[in-house]
């Protein structure tokens, strides 16, 4: 049997050999995989053929798997070689005679060869290699009865236009590969499955368990008492495919239907059973769309796994799709929330089927040709099954949308400085900047779209996948194909959007006006210039649409008959300020949580319960106005040019109303100024401001400088608790940044606050306070060391004092309650620092060096210009942003604090209730 394979597998070669557009790699495998080893070896025939017209005296071998070998770019330090993955090479023979000039470089092989390869000619090599299965990293991977098996044999590099592809691979890397037949044999423990690209030959035994678990989603695998065999053959075969992945399982749930001559088999775990087993017929109508769209499914087969993988939501490889954590909303919910992942990242990832399968272009140097065009696919599918409800829904109504969230990414990027042409390289970009061939890539691709017309794009579309199907298309030969089948007519226009950081800021320019007539032009404040669609509004609720060069075509209209100008109405122009784009500014009013107009001046408005622990309840009304949020994290920074808050609430405790609130404006997306203000009967405060602030993936900043005012206006009991002065004013300087260098994470803050009758306070003092924390993570051991400082010059208030309270326990006076009947005191520490004595002291300097493991701390503490030393154990219980929750257990004062009474010391931010 084994050799009637071998003997099939060469005559394919042969009947093959001139019937391709591409060089071609076939292989044969015959492997075996060692469970306790993680290992896969064996040997590999590929018989390579030259398409080309040039003589090959070298052949190119990719070793994606190397990366994740110890010493690679991707480990900052060691890990354990069990969890280390790659690829060796034992030996290689050349058409039978020993090769050994095969050199390594990282994820790169060159094999010079003793016989050159002619033109219309082929070679055929035996490789006897081993395959480390690494700790899912990224794609490739074991679990407990599970592998991933992906980029795991030594592949054949691309050769085209005089050069082979030979890339070193990076973290955001993918994958480039020439097309071939597959043939694959491999032994695996008896207890596993086998799922895979192409078509499985599975033994008796196993199809019949396979057929079981198709009727009873509950059936399990059992093993044969007297039988002895350890492991069992399997087969798999592939046809014109450009890779071979597939998966191992012991313990999952078979689903598998046929449609129109497509088999979809879906392998999940088996409380992800319900889930998958509704979204099969969705697989169908996918393949069906794009198939429509572009060119048809030359399969007969699609199988998905759910995977191991911890590089984003799927991957896609030939007629296989690995799948990672799924999020769905149970049926039964969804008319409150429904938030459609499972269905968005499995029509991105078939997609894929057609973007690097079909037109097998290079994902690692030009990622746009996949990534763009699949993001461009993923929501076309989308928007047309679902319109605009496409993302997350709540009650039915919008609440944010594939559009708006890759236009997001595209104004993150752009405003920030990272974006970057679409033709680069995805060495080119970082974690922070690769979105961009997707979000980015998307717009550009839906630009196109709006330049040609769709049904001319989608006519070209399928005309280039009659053209380079099969073939390894680049981005210039994109380029040149829409530049020759629109005869030249938008080339100009093309090299702007592949080439260069485009990217357009459009707003209209009234150039004529006199009692009747009005006339406009389209200015663009970026420096790339792109046709651009206006819409006309008529006040009979008719409209014009006109296409306009910037500063070129005029827009001449009588006055009494416009009700609105819109420029780029279908959001296709990579516009970064949309709402400059209206004739007639817009406020869209909000009364419901959903997605903000990026067009428009959004006003928010909603109802607030307000809890803290020292003001206690209050009720109001609470507006957001902006005209885009203001949005952070370590890779993401929106902030449009301006945001204001206020409320207006009611104080149930002091029986009084109020209002707060805050304005800020940004210039440049770093720089910025602001307002805060509080206003009662009894206080007034507010706050100036000027900052700058900077957002990175490893380090962030944020320099603030203000000016501090708040007097008392009709003090009462409540407010001499704050405030025993009549005014007090500060001017504040203050500093935050976090980094990361390798493994360690820097964090810190400095605050200064001087108060002086100059600046009209009724008090004169000073007050520095500083914060830094170092802290370093190890497998399952947390550590950090902390310095906290305060000092504190001249008078004191209680805007300024540092005290050590006994029965509040609480560096600053804060309040606590005592639950005596159970012997435990909650006490708040939200400004304080949580250390236990028995006497009040005052102190003027105050220094705190706090070390922590997991969820033990020791604080050494070192107050007051004569140096009192103080010690304390605890526990401590972080809760992210919401606060942190402290145990002392003993401290030098009280000795061990826990046998008479167990304090709780907690630091809430906020709670709030819209």
């Amino acid at each position: 049997m084994f050799k009637k394979s071998i003997l099939f597998f060469l005559a394919i070669f042969s009947l093959t050999l001139f019937a391709f557009k591409t060089n071609r790699s076939d292989y044969f495998f015959d492997l075996r995989l060692d469970d306790q080893k993680k290992e896969i070896g064996g040997y590999a025939i590929i018989n390579y053929k030259n398409f080309s017209q040039d003589t090959l005296d070298k052949i190119v071998f990719h070793l994606y798997a190397n990366y994740f070998r110890n010493g690679s770019p991707f480990f900052e330090k060691k890990v354990d070689p069990q969890k280390e993955g790659f690829t060796q090479v034992d030996s290689i023979f050349e058409e039978g005679e020993r090769n050994d000039s095969f050199v390594v470089d990282e994820t790169v092989g060159y094999l010079k060869l003793k016989r050159k390869i002619l033109p219309n000619d082929s070679i055929s090599l035996k490789v006897y290699f081993k395959n480390k299965v690494p700790y899912p990293f990224l794609r490739e991977g074991y679990a407990k009865g599970k592998y991933d098996i992906s980029q795991w044999y030594p592949k054949v590099a691309v050769y085209k236009d005089k050069k082979w592809a030979d890339f070193k691979i990076g973290k955001n890397s993918e994958f480039f590969n020439e097309y071939g037949d597959y043939f694959l044999k491999i032994e695996i423990p008896k207890e596993y499955f086998l799922f895979s690209t192409g078509r499985v030959e599975y033994e008796k035994e196993d199809s019949i368990f396979l057929d079981s678990l198709l009727k009873d989603k509950n059936y399990k695998y059992k093993t044969d008492k007297n039988d002895d065999t350890l492991f069992k053959v399997v087969k798999v075969s592939a046809r014109n495919v450009n890779d071979i992945a597939f998966s191992l399982r012991k313990d999952f749930s078979y689903i598998k239907k046929f449609k129109d001559g497509l088999e979809v088999e879906i392998v999940c775990d088996r409380k992800n059973y319900n889930t998958y087993n509704e979204f099969v017929d969705n697989v169908f109508e996918m393949v069906k769309f794009y198939s429509e769209k572009y060119f048809p499914y030359p399969y007969d087969k699609l199988t998905i796994v759910d995977g191991l993988l911890r590089a984003g939501g799927g991957m896609e490889y030939p007629q296989f799709i690995v799948m990672g954590p799924v999020i769905s909303i149970d049926k039964k919910f969804r008319k409150i929330l429904d938030y459609k992942y499972l269905e968005d990242v499995l029509c991105h990832e078939i997609s894929h089927q057609w973007f690097y399968l079909i037109s097998g272009s290079n994902e690692a140097i030009e990622p746009f040709m996949d990534e763009g065009f699949a993001t461009y696919s993923e929501i076309s599918y989308m928007e047309n099954k679902f319109h605009q409800k496409n993302q997350i829904t709540l009650f039915g109504r919008k609440v944010i949308d594939l559009f708006t969230q890759h236009y997001l990414n595209f104004l993150n990027l752009q405003k920030n400085k990272k974006s970057v042409p679409i033709n680069y390289s995805s060495k080119d970009t970082k974690d922070d900047n690769y979105g961009v061939f997707y979000s980015k890539g998307y717009l550009i691709i839906k630009k196109m779209e709006n330049l040609f017309g769709k049904d001319t794009f989608a006519l070209y579309m399928k005309e280039y996948f009659e053209k380079y199907n099969f073939s390894h298309p680049t981005i210039e030969e994109f380029y040149n194909f829409l530049v020759q089948k629109s005869e030249g007519r938008y080339k100009t226009y093309l090299k702007y959007l592949i080439y260069e950081n485009v990217y357009t800021d459009f707003y209209l320019s009234k150039v004529f006006d006199d009692n009747e007539r009005v006339k406009f032009v389209v200015k663009n404040n970026a420096l790339i210039d792109l046709p651009v669609d206006v819409r006309i509004d008529l006040k009979d609720k008719s409209s014009k649409f006109l296409r306009c060069e910037v500063d070129k075509d005029t827009i001449e209209l009588k006055k009494n008959v416009i009700k609105n100008i819109v420029i780029d109405p279908t959001y296709s122009s990579l516009d970064i300020k949309y709402n400059n784009n209206l004739l007639k500014k817009k406020i869209r009013t909000h009364f419901f949580p959903e997605i903000f107009d990026i067009d428009a001046y959004n006003l928010y408005i909603f109802p607030f319960l307000k809890y803290t622990i020292l003001d206690k309840t209050s009720l109001g009304i609470g507006l957001y106005f902006f005209d885009l949020p203001k949005i952070s994290s370590p890779y993401f920074s929106i902030i449009g040019d301006f945001d204001s808050r206020f409320f207006a609430g009611y104080n149930i405790k002091n029986s009084s109303f109020y209002v707060d609130g805050e304005f800020n404006s940004y210039q440049d997306g770093h720089v910025g100024n602001g307002i805060f203000y509080k206003f009662t009967k009894e206080l007034l405060y507010v706050e100036p401001k000027f900052f700058y602030f900077q957002n990175e993936k490893d380090f962030g900043q944020i320099f603030e400088v203000s000016y501090y005012f708040r007097k008392s206006l009709s003090p009462s009991e409540y407010f001499k608790y704050l405030l025993e002065e009549g005014k007090v004013a500060s001017f504040n300087m203050q500093y935050r940044f976090y980094k990361k260098v390798k493994d360690v994470k820097f964090k810190g803050e400095m605050d200064s606050k001087i108060y002086s009758p100059v600046i009209y306070s009724d008090f004169k003092s000073a007050k520095l306070k500083t914060n830094f924390d170092a802290s370093y993570d190890y497998k399952f051991f947390k550590g950090s060391i902390e310095y906290d400082g305060e000092f504190l010059k001249d008078e004191s208030n209680k805007e300024t004092s540092i005290n050590l309270f006994s029965k509040r326990g609480a560096l600053f006076d804060r309040k606590n309650k005592t639950f005596s009947k159970y012997g435990v005191t909650l006490t708040d520490i939200s400004s304080g620092y949580g250390y236990l004595i028995d006497s009040t002291k005052t102190y003027f300097v105050f220094n705190r060096f706090r070390l922590k493991l997991n969820f033990l701390y020791q604080d050494f503490i070192i107050a007051g210009r004569d140096m009192d030393i103080f010690y304390q154990t605890g526990l401590l219980f972080n809760m992210g942003d919401f606060g942190k929750v402290e145990i002392p257990v003993y401290n030098k004062e009280k000795g061990l604090i826990i046998k008479d009474n167990l304090y709780l010391l907690f630091s809430i931010n906020l709670v709030k209730l819209f």
